[in-house]
């Protein structure tokens, strides 16, 4: 009885705590241990509703630094450190001329500004506890979820009028600095030499100022034969929703815009 009593004095203090912790308790704790956190994860990003897109990346993050691996629909890579914003594809770096942002790094950016509103929060899951919290920023929709033992961002869902962006991680784990050191090393070891001396690729320079256009955006690239085409949709800073298609086809280059806001 002397061993079972710490125990059950142990088990009620945990669930206390985690019973008695607000929505705003939770966003807090997000924003603080998420600075700090060193992951590996496998997600995958849909977007559905005036197109429908899917995504399937693999993920290093050390705080705020992250290397992106996507892998389908077409595999390129794009990173973030303290130096900005890049985009590597066969062996060629060109810096963003803007922040690249994910689905994460939006949300974490809308916390942090406490300009939004609460709309919901529960307590979910089956083989481990998640909460689970709506909110409404500048009437976009945020509903996300976090493990408990772990403190992870497992899934996103946004929604703004006409399109839905869902971002979910299969797997997702703590990681050693050292793994995500050797993996960003790997893209950003030679960065000085190869940004100084680009191979000329001018339709990249055309993505480049495409995407200055966005506040927050998406590229899908699709090669056929010789052609090449990246189509990059996102919202401007004014909520405008456009679709901006570069065409590379016999060292020639073409492009249209179209805004696709109702």
């Amino acid at each position: 009885m002397k061993k079972i009593l710490p125990f059950l004095v142990t088990l009620m203090i945990s669930i206390s705590t985690f019973a008695f912790l607000t929505a705003e308790d939770v966003i807090e704790k997000i924003l603080q241990l998420y600075k700090g956190q060193v992951v590996y994860g496998i997600r995958t990003v849909t977007e559905s509703g005036l197109r429908n897109k899917y995504r399937y990346e693999e993920v290093y993050r050390k705080g705020f630094e992250k290397l992106i691996k996507v892998k389908f629909p077409e595999a390129f890579v794009w990173f973030k450190t303290d130096k900005g914003c890049f985009i590597w594809n066969n062996d060629v770096v060109v810096k963003s001329s803007v922040p690249i942002n994910d689905l994460e790094d939006l949300l974490i950016s809308v916390l942090n500004s406490r300009e939004y509103e609460i709309m919901d929060f529960d307590i979910s899951g089956n083989s481990e506890e998640l909460y689970e919290l709506k909110i409404n920023y500048r009437d976009q929709i945020f509903d996300f979820m976090v493990n408990v033992n772990k403190w992870h961002i497992i899934k996103i869902e946004r929604i703004i009028p006409n399109v839905r962006t869902i971002l979910i991680y299969d797997e997702i784990q703590d990681i050693d600095k050292e793994v995500f050191d050797f993996q960003m090393d790997k893209y950003t070891g030679g960065l000085e030499m190869k940004l100084a001396q680009p191979k000329g690729n001018f339709s990249e320079q055309y993505v480049q100022k495409a995407i200055s256009l966005f506040q927050a955006f998406m590229i899908n690239r699709l090669t056929i034969k010789d052609m090449k085409v990246t189509f990059i949709t996102g919202e401007t800073s004014e909520k405008h929703k456009l679709v901006v298609i570069i065409i590379e086809h016999s060292k020639e280059l073409k492009s249209s815009l179209k805004d696709i806001t109702n």
